[in-house]
């Protein structure tokens, strides 16, 4: 027969378990969110680096899954755009080696950067969400 209390202290630990997982979870994904927000715009591949790094961070919880989803998705697509704008303004100082369709790619980068503005206020209020679960 089992005893009430030593039950009592399993369910105790793995509850306590349970919570501490997640909270280290929450933890890492806001950890890298904002290695994320402080690393350098101008190094695109240190940036897709950490987006992809974000983006493949486990998170079991909703909010926790909402930060990291809607902020690598915010930073996906502000670093596409930020890569084409680059790609374009490069072309245009040597316009007889651009091998790609200037107005094409501006718009395409114009649309990256008009996607990436709903998400990354979506990203902010994510953030808020699990740094108000965690207190």
């Amino acid at each position: 027969m089992i005893h009430p209390a030593r039950s009592l202290a399993v369910t105790t630990f793995l509850f306590i378990g349970c919570a501490s997982a997640e909270a280290q979870e929450d933890r890492a994904i806001l950890q890298a969110i904002e290695v994320l927000r402080e690393s350098s715009a101008d190094d695109s591949a240190k940036r897709r680096e950490l987006i992809d790094a974000l983006a493949k961070r486990p998170a079991t919880n909703p909010l926790a899954r909402e930060a990291r989803d809607s902020c690598a998705e915010a930073y996906r697509s502000m670093l596409e755009g930020k890569e084409a704008t680059d790609r374009v303004k490069k072309a245009l100082e040597k316009p007889s080696e651009a091998n790609f369709n200037l107005a094409e790619t501006l718009a395409k980068a114009d649309e990256s950067i008009k996607k990436s503005e709903p998400a990354m206020r979506t990203c902010q209020k994510a953030i808020i969400d699990l740094n108000m679960k965690r207190r």
